[in-house]
């Protein structure tokens, strides 16, 4: 099990922007709930913690009043048993999907040396949004404007942790899946490190031996173990 300590939230870096509305129902049930059912996860980065699981939760404590954030900490030695995985977002808005493919064909490349960034799956096709800038501030400015055409259309995300071609088959018409480029352990470092967030629940960070349902009793400036 990793380790728990307690940290000011000024001692914590991120790699995600937040979802606000995400954000509200994580701070709502917190508030309603009392507790805190899974510690966000972090590891250390020169003094401060990179939290890899867990933004929403840690902003959502820090805006109900918690002086301490907790947090759970990667042993060094497990570090390397760490996956790194992408959340699929799927969206159903036929306008949207149609900009979205807009986007993608407008960038076409043909190069050995591109990269395929984002590729948008329908019932009956798949588009690519491939570059051939390699650097990490490119691959983020694209990921964030595909995200920004359907996150600004209040259209409803849901987050698959897979997706498979039987479930593309299966798809409706209106709907459509985009999987995001991964990035490595190093690439989320160095995001942090150079304050270059991705957009909010993309990446889908495994961690081994994390402490789940731990049932921390929340209250203001306070947490205890249940």
């Amino acid at each position: 099990m990793n380790k728990v300590i307690f940290v000011s939230f000024d001692k914590l870096l991120f790699h995600e922007i937040l979802d606000l509305k995400r954000l509200d129902r994580v701070k709502n049930s917190l508030s309603e709930e009392k507790v805190l059912r899974e510690i966000p996860v972090a590891i250390e980065r020169y003094g401060k913690y990179l939290i890899l699981d867990g933004a929403h939760r840690t902003h959502a404590l820090f805006e109900l009043g918690i002086g301490s954030i907790p947090i759970q900490i990667v042993e060094k030695h497990e570090e390397e048993k760490i996956t790194i995985g992408t959340w699929k977002h799927s969206i159903k808005n036929e306008k949207v999907i149609q900009e979205l493919k807009k986007v993608c064909l407008q960038n076409k490349v043909h190069s050995k040396e591109q990269i395929n960034i984002a590729t948008i799956y329908t019932k009956n096709s798949v588009v690519k949004f491939d570059c051939i800038n390699n650097s990490l501030s490119t691959k983020v400015k694209i990921m964030h404007d595909l995200y920004n055409t359907y996150v600004n259309s209040e259209t409803e995300i849901r987050r698959l942790s897979s997706f498979t071609k039987s479930m593309q088959t299966e798809m409706v018409g209106n709907e459509a899946v985009i999987e995001y480029y991964i990035f490595s352990l190093t690439d989320i470092f160095q995001l942090a490190d150079n304050n270059l967030l991705l957009p909010s629940g993309v990446t889908r960070i495994n961690v081994p031996n994390k402490l789940d349902q731990a049932n921390l009793n929340i209250s203001i400036k306070h947490l205890s173990y249940n």
